[in-house]
């Protein structure tokens, strides 16, 4: 089979849970980062110092009286730099699938997907989102009270007229699967940046001791209740008018930032992230 018929029958055979499919390599994404931004707008720099308050408040030192399986275990949460709303997932393992999926992405204009605004006196056609709250994937109370993976949602900014984000994110990822460089998911679209995931602890570090089995780590080891978090951050604005100004293809695989420590003595993470190997601005000048 060629590349190109492999990538055209992942397009359009559609992949429920628990059903095969191709190694996935990269992945379509909206970045939350800002790391292309230099300097950092105030807007993904507020959204920095919340996750940052989130990480500090969330990882108690190990002694703490918390009870452990409440508290979110170490390693699971995750680096500013690696958030991003996904669209989408691909198996391109040859340099021909990487190169038709950069091509589809670059010739595009995106400005073709977003829908207009609702309020036809606006001066302002860019498209801005706000995140708030903390979720689980699901709001089963058997899934929250055995968590492995919290997300922040995000929506259409306070002051949009309408709803902008889905429209344009189902868009994008309807054309990647039409051309047949992306996985046809069974699932409906759900934006999500994942800030905690217990799949990155690493053995031993996140895992209770008391539930661990002959050295090795179990995965309901490294699950915890997400109940009292859920609530205390169900109300938290960690962002507000964040725009969106590109969509990217990053390669699987977030690689770890570098500590340095700043003027002011605080701690901040540089680098990281995912590989960007391609990007396209929704209004490029």
């Amino acid at each position: 089979m060629s590349a190109n018929a492999g990538a055209s029958n992942a397009g359009r055979n559609p992949q429920g849970p628990g059903q095969s499919r191709e190694r996935l390599t990269h992945f379509l994404a909206i970045p939350l980062h800002g790391q292309h931004f230099t300097p950092l707008p105030p807007a993904y720099a507020s959204f920095k110092s919340a996750v940052a308050q989130f990480a500090i408040d969330e990882t108690p030192p190990p002694d703490a009286d918390a009870d452990a399986d409440t508290r979110i275990p170490p390693g699971a949460i995750r680096d500013f730099n690696t958030l991003h709303l996904t669209l989408g997932v691909m198996s391109l393992p040859t340099t021909e699938q990487l190169q038709t999926a950069l091509s589809t992405l670059e010739s595009l204009d995106l400005r073709r997907f977003l829908p207009a605004a609702a309020d036809a006196t606006t001066t302002d056609p860019r498209l801005y989102i706000d995140l708030k709250g903390v979720a689980a994937m699901s709001s089963a109370p058997s899934r929250i009270q055995k968590c492995g993976v919290l997300m922040i949602p995000p929506v259409d900014s306070a002051d949009a007229t309408s709803e902008r984000l889905y429209p344009f994110a189902r868009a994008v990822r309807d054309h990647f699967v039409e051309a047949g460089v992306m996985q046809l998911e069974a699932r409906p679209l759900k934006l999500h940046a994942t800030i905690v995931n217990t799949v990155y602890c690493k053995p031993g570090k996140g895992a209770r001791d008391s539930k661990r089995k002959g050295g090795k780590v179990r995965r309901d080891d490294l699950q915890f209740d997400a109940t009292d978090v859920l609530e205390r951050y169900r109300e938290t604005v960690f962002a507000e008018r964040l725009e969106v100004d590109r969509v990217q293809i990053c390669k699987m695989g977030a690689k770890k930032g570098v500590e340095v420590v700043g003027e002011d003595g605080g701690v901040d993470i540089v680098g990281g992230g995912y590989e960007v190997v391609g990007s396209r601005l929704i209004w490029p000048p």
